[in-house]
């Protein structure tokens, strides 16, 4: 992935996702992300660490101190699947990630269901006190990018914005960029 994102020669970021217990890993050898980043050519501040969690996170303090190396390196780093995992929050307030990726979940249905509006209206605040970048996963629909536009959410996945593949998109879709385009109206709290 990183050797075709690199032979693309594209401005877009690349965002890898990356388990906390590998970053913290005492074994791992010292410096080789960099070095082989730097040799496809490619700029660390055009790589996004995504933490992901397939397990709990006890040690903290490792953990921000390996974030905090990445970042000295000019690498981001993000939290994947806010509210899926095990300790996504307090990951958040622990890490002070540049990026956020709501969970699918509260995306889904969020146009049905005023608790879910309500659960990502508050991260969408949060996210601007803590200066963190909020990405909405799995939009489907138009009324859930609408909704997500109304709360100011300017990032978003999904398969109503585009497919999985190899090579970013050049052109968006004019439908997709006539409801980009379109103003919203203003979501109404529960």
């Amino acid at each position: 992935m990183l050797e075709s994102f690199a032979a693309s020669n594209n401005p877009f970021k690349l965002f890898i996702n990356v388990s906390p217990e590998s970053l913290i890993e005492p074994r791992s050898c010292k410096g080789a992300t960099l070095a082989y980043i730097q040799k496809l050519g490619l700029n660390p501040t055009n790589v996004i660490i995504e933490l992901t969690e397939s397990s709990p996170t006890y040690d903290y303090d490792l953990l921000r101190k390996a974030t905090d190396h990445y970042r000295s390196l000019g690498f981001e780093i993000a939290i994947d699947d806010l509210g899926e995992g095990f300790s996504s929050l307090r990951l958040w307030s622990e890490l002070s990630p540049e990026y956020v990726k709501i969970d699918k979940h509260f995306i889904t249905g969020i146009d049905q269901s005023p608790v879910k509006l309500e659960f990502v209206r508050s991260i969408a605040q949060i996210a601007k006190n803590c200066g963190s970048k909020v990405i909405a996963e799995g939009i489907e629909t138009q009324a859930q990018l609408t909704i997500l536009k109304d709360l100011d959410i300017t990032y978003g996945q999904g398969f109503f914005l585009g497919k999985p593949q190899a090579a970013p998109l050049k052109y968006l879709d004019p439908d997709l960029k006539r409801i980009l385009d379109k103003k919203s109206i203003t979501v109404q709290p529960c």
